[in-house]
């Protein structure tokens, strides 16, 4: 995987690779509890970021009220979304 900036695709050969060093990190034996917390929030949106197939600027204003359940399934309300012809209101997805 080369090193790329902007809107560059990550495939999911690098997804993959960014989630494990996530976990990695989290799993080593002397984990203290800043690396601990830091790994938790990058892996978190990380996953968040891939599954909603989001901008970064999207999923950094998501709060807990944006977020339930739908089912088994996670359903995300996001208040604005950029779209085609200008800003949506209320776009939701379910995960």
């Amino acid at each position: 995987m080369t090193v790329a900036e902007g809107k560059s695709v990550i495939a999911d050969t690098g997804y993959i690779a960014l989630a494990a060093g996530c976990r990695d990190i989290c799993l080593k034996p002397r984990c203290t509890a800043g690396e601990f917390q830091a790994s938790t929030f990058a892996w978190a949106w990380l996953t968040m970021q891939w599954n909603l197939v989001s901008r970064s600027v999207s999923v950094q204003d998501l709060q807990l009220e944006h977020l339930d359940w739908h089912g088994d399934a996670l359903k995300v309300c996001f208040a604005k979304s950029k779209g085609k012809f200008g800003m949506i209101k209320n776009k939701e997805l379910i995960i």
